[in-house]
């Protein structure tokens, strides 16, 4: 890293690329970190979560570093980053002997920090939380960071409370997609096949399924998603084909 080895990645979806996508919750936790992400998704999967509704917020002409949710998910995503350098397990098991490793635990920690920071900031100022996020016992990147698990833990609370009606959706949804992408793959075998803008409102069908699937944290739907997106991709953009 140049410089003094610190370059600070703050920024969004840049700080998340700081973040290995297979980072896991740390076994030295501080008190509450085990109630807060007990019903969290694995980090690969929150990862491509944040991608997406920050993508979503930018095109609805939106900043995604004003929207709650954004700055709420990504600051506890960051918090089990520090989690787990702060338990030893994250610089050292990634670059065992390197000593960019304590660059690396460095801007983690200062990440959570200010992530946490400007989840509190944000919620102080547009009243989110209510007359709870003003105490002063959140001040300070330490209990900025406190109040980051609190809020995490109510959000996906309410968030799991959804899954009994959304996932019977989703499985209706992500089978009829499936059943008609086979009706297509025989209709073309016959030298009949459906029209382009019919394959290609089936290919976004099946990547906004997949994309609805992973903000909810089901897991084992990433790969499944990146080659949906491909396909996608390939439909618009033919010269990407193999």
């Amino acid at each position: 890293m140049p410089g003094t080895g610190r370059e600070a990645p703050h920024d969004g979806l840049r700080f998340l690329l700081l973040v290995p996508a297979h980072t896991r919750l740390g076994g030295a936790q501080m008190a509450g970190t085990e109630q807060a992400y007990a019903d969290a998704p694995d980090t690969h999967t929150e990862v491509q979560a944040l991608i997406t509704l920050g993508l979503s917020e930018a095109r609805a002409g939106r900043r995604p570093d004003r929207s709650r949710e954004w700055v709420l998910r990504q600051a506890a995503h960051a918090d089990r980053a520090a989690l787990d350098v702060e338990a030893g397990s994250l610089a050292d098991g990634l670059y065992p002997g390197d000593q960019d490793a304590s660059f690396l635990a460095q801007d983690v920690l200062c990440g959570a920090g200010e992530a946490a920071l400007e989840l509190l900031r944000l919620d102080r100022e547009h009243g989110a939380a209510g007359a709870a996020s003003h105490s002063p016992e959140w001040d300070g990147e330490r209990g900025a960071r406190a109040y980051v698990r609190i809020q995490y833990a109510v959000w996906r609370r309410r968030q799991l409370a959804r899954l009994d009606a959304e996932v019977p959706r989703l499985t209706t949804e992500m089978t009829a997609v499936a059943d008609l992408a086979t009706v297509h793959a025989h209709a073309a075998r016959r030298s009949a096949p459906y029209p382009p803008e019919d394959v290609l409102d089936l290919a976004r069908r099946r990547v906004r399924a997949y994309q609805a699937g992973i903000d909810l944290g089901l897991p084992d739907l990433v790969t499944d998603l990146h080659h949906a997106q491909k396909e996608l991709d390939e439909l618009h953009y033919p010269h990407l084909r193999p």
